[in-house]
């Protein structure tokens, strides 16, 4: 009939259920290429794959001869002590238990030890061509930072190489007294007598100490204890002296300081200043009988009432 429509022709479109909808939307995803987020290689792996010095990641070991100490580790190894000839035996039958702490240097295509210099040397002396390993990207002042305070925390670690390595760390982070002892653990006086000692020692001290075994070594109380002894004799008695084979202890040294006061009175020290005038070879010396300690102003104070003094006399 003319003015009507044929709607057989062209069947109505179903309006899709939300099933469906939810179908077309899983099967778009499926089919469309999966792109991941681009993942930046650290240098440790770009290089060690590049250099073919990866770490072996299925059972986390370097080849030795990859890996090198740090020169500037502030902890020395002494090979030739007993204790090291026990950890050599003990890699040679059981293996290296704890892996060392390294970072790749990619100039020079290694691995720089930041931990563990020692069981290094030992693999090494025990015929080792392997050594477990942990690779970290540090940067120097960061692994510089790491082995000073591993090493500070270890129990037979020389007064002096303590003292070099606070130095370090309060230089590297700008750190105070306060913040390195917060740091390790210690209370404040710990890190100010180790500065005291390292400063006060002589050159000659210093090597002597060095040189001796651990068991062997006056410790951080003793030497503070050595350095108010009242002469060099006694001083060197006391850092270096043994009684019965044995290193002097704390005690015996405050009591040997004790009893040195004892036999002068009790009386004080007089402090004595020095001042060398080189350019006509004179030595100034003033000395404050009753006190042990001066201060600068008081130097000064001194220097000129003994000028008018002289000059008075000089008049007269």
């Amino acid at each position: 009939m003319p003015g009507t429509t044929d709607t057989s022709a062209t069947p109505r479109r179903k309006k899709p259920s939300v099933l469906d909808l939810a179908v077309q939307g899983v099967q778009g995803t499926l089919a469309r290429p999966t792109e991941l987020p681009a993942v930046e290689l650290s240098v440790i792996e770009r290089d060690g794959v590049r250099s073919k010095l990866r770490l072996d990641r299925s059972t986390g070991t370097l080849p030795l001869k990859y890996v090198k100490p740090d020169p500037n580790q502030p902890r020395q190894v002494d090979t030739h002590a007993p204790d090291f000839a026990d950890l050599v035996s003990s890699i040679r039958e059981h293996g290296v238990i704890q892996p060392i702490t390294v970072r790749y240097v990619e100039g020079d295509d290694y691995f720089k030890i930041v931990a563990g210099e020692r069981r290094y040397r030992a693999a090494s002396a025990a015929g080792l061509s392997e050594i477990p390993a942990v690779v970290k990207d540090l940067d120097d002042t960061n692994a510089a930072i790491q082995q000073i305070e591993e090493n500070l925390h270890r129990t037979n670690l020389n007064p002096l190489d303590e003292a070099a390595a606070i130095r370090r760390l309060m230089s590297a982070k700008d750190y105070t007294q306060r913040q390195v002892a917060s740091k390790i653990h210690k209370p404040e006086s710990y890190v100010s007598q180790l500065l005291a000692v390292e400063e006060r020692l002589t050159r000659h001290e210093k090597a002597a100490i060095v040189k001796l075994r651990p068991d062997e070594a006056p410790g951080r109380t003793l030497i503070y204890a050595a350095l108010r002894a009242p002469d060099p004799e006694t001083r060197q008695a006391l850092l270096f002296g043994k009684v019965s084979g044995k290193t002097i202890t704390v005690a015996q040294a405050r009591a040997t300081l004790a009893e040195k006061k004892r036999r002068a009175g009790g009386r004080p020290r007089a402090a004595v200043v020095q001042i060398s005038v080189e350019d006509i070879g004179a030595v100034v010396t003033i000395r404050f009988a009753k006190r042990t300690r001066v201060a600068d102003d008081d130097v000064a104070y001194a220097l000129e009432a003994a000028r008018a003094t002289f000059r008075r006399h000089e008049r007269g």
